[in-house]
């Protein structure tokens, strides 16, 4: 009877050896950040940060995929992309995510028909439509859109394309992204986050901001900055600057402030979270520019860095903003980095 029971007892254990070794282990789980809305999905999708001086909305898109990122669609920091479909092929189990929050007022959501981590919300699963900026081999697309008029940030949209003979998997995996779902209320970039870190040269990336409109024969440029680390960072002070004109040094003076279209007072102390930009702004008084002195590069150092980067001297669209006026003593005029 005993040589029975301890035979039983050894099936039962090499029955629970082989479910052990036949389970599937579970695959590592990470939580990204858009601006106000944090989704949990599989590490191996990567999150991307439509590029400031790729997008017309300073909240603008941010994706997960694990697709590749062509070289030529790649921002200026290894987070960022700068064009607006970044994924142009799709493997088999592969998913690319779009995710917008937008801030602006919006109607009402037409229609609830389930629940997203809590929140009403309206979710879409079908056939890839063609029309929605999925890439030519995806398989499905899955659609959420959460609508919330009375708080900001104000409505939320997540469109996945899959692709591949996995789709049913990969369904399941964005069905539990978007379960995971956590809308914050962005507080402002002045609000402390109690133990953020001072931000990295890894944590920031900056890129030319959109037209300045300033008054006759002043010159100005606007520069966005954005954190694309995984956590909320602090920065404060004004960004160190340098104008050249192909290579060579302009003798402009710089001063923190000063100028009427920069905020007076202190710099303030900014609380970047994910996906949430700041900005700063150098401009020049007027005065009768020298042919041949437009700056060609501008070299930033922001504060806390000890390395610069050196970036176009021009808007968002390629306009040249800052000419020398050959005179001793010309101003350019540096903020400190504030809210975007």
């Amino acid at each position: 009877m005993r040589v029975a029971w301890l035979l039983g007892g050894l099936a039962i254990s090499l029955s629970l050896l082989t479910l052990t070794a036949c389970a599937a282990p579970a695959a590592p789980i990470v939580t990204s950040e858009f601006a106000g809305l944090a989704l949990s999905h599989p590490a191996s999708w990567r999150q991307y940060f439509l590029s400031p001086s790729g997008s017309l909305d300073p909240q603008a898109a941010g994706y997960l995929t694990n697709e590749p990122i062509p070289a030529g669609c790649r921002g200026t920091s290894s987070g960022t992309v700068a064009c607006g479909q970044p994924v142009t092929t799709m493997g088999s189990g592969g998913v690319y995510v779009t995710v917008q929050v937008a801030y602006q007022p919006y109607g009402p959501l037409p229609q609830a028909n389930r629940t997203v981590g809590g929140y009403p919300a309206n979710v879409a699963i079908g056939p890839n439509p063609g029309t929605d900026g999925c890439p030519a081999a995806t398989s499905r697309t899955v659609t959420a859109t959460l609508s919330r008029p009375d708080v900001q940030p104000s409505e939320i949209w997540i469109f996945a394309c899959l692709g591949g003979s996995s789709t049913d998997r990969t369904q399941q995996q964005v069905m539990a992204m978007l379960q995971s779902a956590r809308i914050a209320t962005r507080p402002p970039a002045t609000e402390p986050v109690p133990g953020a870190p001072t931000c990295t040269g890894q944590d920031l990336v900056v890129e030319p901001g959109p037209l300045l409109s300033l008054a006759t024969q002043e010159q100005g440029l606007l520069y966005a900055v954005l954190n694309v680390g995984r956590g909320t960072c602090r920065v404060t002070g004004y960004p160190r600057i340098g104008l050249a004109a192909q290579a060579a040094s302009l003798p402009f003076d710089y001063q923190d402030g000063g100028s009427p279209y920069l905020l007076p007072g202190p710099p303030p102390v900014l609380y970047l979270r994910p996906g949430v930009y700041a900005s700063f702004q150098i401009d020049t008084s007027a005065c009768e520019t020298v042919p041949g002195t437009a700056a060609t590069t501008v070299e930033i150092t922001l504060p806390g860095q000890t390395a610069g980067i050196s970036l176009p001297a021009e808007t968002r669209g390629g306009l040249r903003g800052l000419r020398y006026c050959a005179q001793p003593g010309q101003i350019v005029y540096v903020s400190a980095l504030n809210a975007y």
